[in-house]
């Protein structure tokens, strides 16, 4: 039984090999790793080889290979008739992507969202070449760095090689270390007391006048920042859309299918998940949160409301008519709902997130799965407290962030669940829960910014449009009214807008955060294998897995096959269409 790809790396516990691992977890592209170079070449149950910042490499014609990032020392730059003049650190890269990288439907959007091709990405280590002869080149140029106009990919044969680190670059985009380092600061501007009291409980005019000023300043510095940095772009970010997609180029273009598991039930193309999170004023327990199960039950739709502990238990009215709505869910926005979390211990935010739980679940008489921060903080604290307090998934992150002062500009640039990164003594290991990042715009802050309410539905056209075209979750946040009932009905009139632009859309999943927790959370526990000349889909599982797509994809198109459910601890093999069998 053969699996796709056997990487081996110089690091077993490397932010690159972190970056591609989690990359072909998010895919289900079924790898095995290995640090020993004498393993090259004895691996026989892959169809592809990738080496990963690894120097002891002796190409052979035949075997489809990919190679990431520095490979000194190897027959690389012989094979491809170059010459690696230099390596260098760079604050981030712009690549400037050819025709011939992706497939059509790819670069359709590719088009869309980057009508010059261009992306940025956050820093990374490169080999500049320096080409002998650019006209009797050995290769395929398949992407150029933009600035210096030299091959970033590059590909001969059956053998592709990125030059610069991307795996790398992946683990800074799903960690945000790009906007503070691994040590972010322990505060933002909304942990001032003072400042967090005068927000929510100022006169409109003045909170207006607050958030107009904060908005300019963090635009302004935004701006400022990209001109010598990475800062994500909003409301659309694709660069960690691209960045998983290349490597999935990479293995078509090394001459071998790829053979994956859908992201959704097999009927599904895309997923939009409603949460609405309370924040803490007296309107918002006292009639918001009322106005929005009205709203809820009226649309039919499945819902995760998000509490703050404290103020659950000051303002309770809404326990028994959310409790009755099946379609309604709860998550916990934290014990108090103050910037401070990101200040605090990690004994600290082990209690608060721990407590806030414990009070939700007496309250409410079930179980709290689901964590989301206040303000959208995070930090690697944070993320061990969720942890160790037992939450089964977090909503911590955001795609592309314009709504914490401290990570503006900053964002995953991904809209698909994974499991963040912990280190520990040094090593780096996956957390315990998922984590789904919320789509941006967070609820109506575009009118924060100044936009006008025909704008914030425009903002959010172009982005469900970009979330369904490549296959994403859609997490909608839209809070309850929080100040006044013009603010209510404000975000009231943006989820009907939201709910009217899915609701005919049959291939759009409307899942609850727990149901589709419970669907990725199964579907790791899925894997998909060669078996001779058969597809062998495998349940690792201790129940019943149903409706599992499975996609297989080459340069020239893709082959779509179903299993319609699978027993515990169980496999089966499914016929492979007749093109690809060549290939395995």
């Amino acid at each position: 039984m053969k699996k796709l790809i056997s990487i081996f790396s110089s690091a077993k516990d490397s932010r690159s090999l972190f970056g591609l691992e989690t990359i072909l977890d998010i895919e289900k592209i079924s790898y095995s790793s290995s640090l020993n170079k004498d393993d090259v070449g004895e691996q026989k149950g892959f169809l592809v080889d990738l080496f990963l910042n690894h120097g002891g490499l002796d190409l052979k014609e035949g075997k489809p290979t990919v190679l990431i990032g520095n490979c000194t020392g190897c027959k690389a730059p012989e094979y491809f008739d170059i010459r690696v003049t230099s390596r260098a650190r760079k604050q981030f890269i712009d690549i400037k992507i050819t025709d011939d990288l992706f497939p059509t439907r790819l670069k359709e959007i590719l088009n869309d969202c980057l009508p010059d091709k261009t992306v940025r990405m956050p820093m990374a280590n490169v080999e500049i070449i320096d080409e002998k002869n650019s006209d009797g080149r050995k290769y395929e140029v398949l992407a150029y760095f933009s600035d210096t106009n030299t091959p970033a990919i590059i590909k001969r044969k059956n053998v592709v090689w990125c030059l610069f680190d991307i795996c790398e670059v992946f683990y800074f985009l799903i960690t945000e270390s790009y906007i503070n380092g691994d040590k972010p600061e322990k505060h933002d501007l909304m942990s001032f007391s003072f400042l967090h009291k005068l927000y929510y409980y100022a006169p409109d005019f003045l909170r207006k006048r607050i958030q107009k000023f904060l908005f300019n300043r963090l635009l302004a510095k935004v701006e400022k920042e990209r001109l010598n940095n990475f800062r994500t772009g909003f409301p659309i970010d694709c660069a960690g859309w691209i960045i998983i997609e290349i490597i999935k180029a990479l293995v078509l273009h090394a001459g071998a299918p790829l053979i994956t598991i859908k992201k959704f039930p097999s009927r599904y193309n895309s997923c939009i998940l409603f949460t609405h999170d309370i924040e803490p004023t007296t309107y918002a327990y006292k009639k918001g949160i009322f106005k929005l199960l009205d709203e809820i039950k009226r649309h039919g739709i499945k819902s995760s409301i998000g509490l703050v502990a404290v103020w659950s238990k000051i303002y309770p009215g809404f326990v028994n008519i959310g409790t009755n709505n099946e379609n309604i869910e709860f998550h916990c926005q934290g014990l108090y709902h103050m910037g401070k979390t990101l200040g605090l211990s990690l004994e600290q935010l082990r209690h608060r997130v721990s407590l806030a739980k414990e009070i939700l679940e007496k309250l409410l008489k079930r179980e709290i799965f689901g964590y989301r921060s206040p303000r959208l903080n995070r930090s690697q604290d944070l993320i061990k407290a969720i942890e160790q307090a037992g939450y089964r998934y977090s909503s911590i992150s955001v795609d592309t962030d314009r709504e914490n002062t401290h990570f503006f500009g900053g964002g995953v640039s991904i809209n698909l669940p994974f499991r963040p990164p912990l280190i520990d003594d040094g090593k780096i290991r996956r957390a315990n829960f998922i984590e789904f990042p919320v789509t941006a715009p967070d609820c109506i802050t575009p009118i924060f910014m100044g936009l006008a309410e025909r704008e914030l539905f425009d903002i959010y056209v172009k982005k469900m449009a970009f979330v369904h075209d490549t296959e994403g979750f859609f997490i909608s946040l839209i809070h309850a009214g929080v100040f006044n009932e013009a603010d209510s009905r404000l975000r009231h009139r943006l989820l009907q807008f939201v709910v009217d632009t899915v609701k005919t859309k049959e291939d759009i999943w409307k899942a609850g955060f727990e149901q589709a927790y419970e669907w990725w959370n199964a579907r790791e526990g899925l894997s998909v294998n060669i078996a001779g000349e058969k597809i062998r889909v495998i349940n690792n599982n201790n129940h019943i897995v149903s409706d599992i797509g499975i996609e297989i994809k080459t340069l020239s198109g893709k082959h779509s096959l179903k299993v319609a459910s699978l027993a515990p601890n169980s496999y089966v093999d499914i016929d492979c269409p007749q093109t690809i069998i060549c290939m395995i």
